[in-house]
């Protein structure tokens, strides 16, 4: 374990060299916890063989002495905690960062890092404190307010990663506690789940921060910079594979313990159109309810496109992982399949096959045979409750619109064709369903 540590440490040294601070600091917090671990059990022994330290150890005692380094270099700064922290010198690594996090104007950047730094130290409440002032200046300062993305829940302000910083960091706002702690505990489980998967991510979330100021529960997210699947053009199909298959291993595998199912009748209820609307959808649901008949439920990550991330080494990450109860499996196979625009019929099929292999590859219990007439009716209340996951800030394209009509159109005719028997069974549904998507879609 001594060998690790050392490795470790010295591959941090190597990354912050090389200007990657936030794989620095993650690499260096774990050496701070096994350096811990094995002082703990009585076992370090040895001194940490810091190369290219321009400081010597009295040095290190004066902080006032080395105050004019800090405004040389953020490699300096972290250089020097992490070399006090790994040579038993906590309270002094502690005090330098508390230092260097009072001296002088930064950057919202260097905010974040001296945040990292203070998780890395184990000073959660440290480190709450910087992203609550980080957020503020965000949320109430135009000239800091790099980015945001309105959601149904709240706001989501955004640091941009422009010199330091490798991933984006994103503020969630929750109204309350529970909201934004099960969205931490369900990229924590997919987290899980995925560990020996080296192609798969998930983005990873800290703790919900309370800001008394805004009564609100903040959510700290670190999303990789990458392009998001819908955007994805040039091997369409490999990529897809993959997503099918990450997907595949989150419905067969992740524990539904505790999770409620989240039937049609409450989809159909929150839906943000007028009660007539509403009702005509509700006396016509049957078919759809119908189809799903042995179709096994999961856990329902929205598999919309805009929340897989792709990245340069082909590494597939999730985002959004709140989980929305317990679906069948088909509702999130229609967002990733039918809500990315060059994604065509052929694509589709091959695709929900292989889904299908994959599930029943993956599963321990529950096999799938088909999903043909499953996913053309999960795609039909796609099209119908699509309109109402619209907000002021998610516009509603004429391309998109257009290619959900076509949606509604060919799996109609696809289920008359193909299933003929089950289509003339409820004819009249889904009459009544298309003149209601004409409504939606005019």
């Amino acid at each position: 374990m001594e060998e690790n540590y050392s490795d470790i440490a010295l591959t941090a040294a190597e990354l912050l060299k090389q200007s990657k601070f936030e794989d620095a600091i993650e690499k260096y917090s774990e050496a701070f916890r096994i350096k811990e671990l094995l002082a703990y059990k009585g076992m370090l022994t040895f001194f940490y063989p810091f190369k290219n330290v321009k400081f010597s150890v009295g040095d290190m005692r004066d902080l006032s002495r080395l105050q004019h380094f800090f405004r040389k270099s953020d490699k300096t700064f972290i250089n020097l905690i992490a070399l006090n922290y790994l040579t038993f010198r906590e309270k002094v690594s502690l005090k330098f960062l508390n230092e260097y996090s009072g001296f002088g104007a930064k950057t919202l950047e260097q905010h974040v890092l001296i945040a990292l730094m203070f998780d890395a130290l184990n000073q959660e409440s440290s480190a709450d404190d910087i992203y609550l002032d980080i957020y503020n200046k965000i949320k109430n300062n135009k000239s800091f307010q790099l980015g945001t993305i309105q959601t149904r829940k709240g706001k989501v302000y955004a640091v941009a990663s422009k010199k330091l910083l490798k991933n984006i960091f994103l503020f969630k706002e929750y109204e309350t506690y529970k909201e934004a702690s099960f969205e931490a505990e369900c990229s924590s489980l997919i987290n899980n789940l995925i560990k020996d998967e080296p192609n798969f991510s998930v983005s990873s979330i800290r703790h919900p921060i309370k800001d008394v100021q805004s009564n609100k529960y903040i959510n700290i997210i670190k999303r990789e910079r990458c392009i998001t699947l819908d955007n994805v053009a040039n091997n369409l199909d490999e990529t897809l594979k993959e997503s099918v298959r990450f997907l595949a291993l989150i419905h067969s595998r992740l524990d539904k313990k505790d999770m409620q199912q989240v039937t049609l009748d409450d989809l159909i209820l929150k839906l943000n159109y007028d009660a007539n609307i509403k009702s005509i959808l509700m006396k016509n649901k049957t078919p759809i309810e119908a189809s799903l008949t042995g179709i096994p439920l999961a856990y329902h990550k929205d598999a919309h496109p805009l929340n897989y991330g792709i990245k340069e080494d082909k590494t597939l990450i999730l985002f959004d992982c709140e989980n929305k109860g317990l679906r069948p499996v088909t509702s999130d196979l229609a967002k990733l399949l039918l809500l990315h625009p060059l994604i065509n019929k052929s694509l589709i099929k091959n695709q929900l096959d292989n889904y299908v292999r994959l599930y029943n590859l993956y599963s321990e219990h529950c096999k799938i045979h088909d999903l043909q007439l499953p996913f053309l009716n999960a795609s039909i209340e796609l099209v119908f409750s699509y309109p109402s996951t619209l907000t002021e800030h998610r516009i509603f394209d004429d391309r998109m619109k257009k290619h959900l009509l076509d949606v509604s159109l060919f799996s109609i005719g696809a289920i008359k064709e193909n299933f003929n028997d089950f289509y003339e069974a409820y004819s009249r549904q889904y009459e009544n369903i298309e003149s209601v998507i004409n409504v939606l879609y005019a």
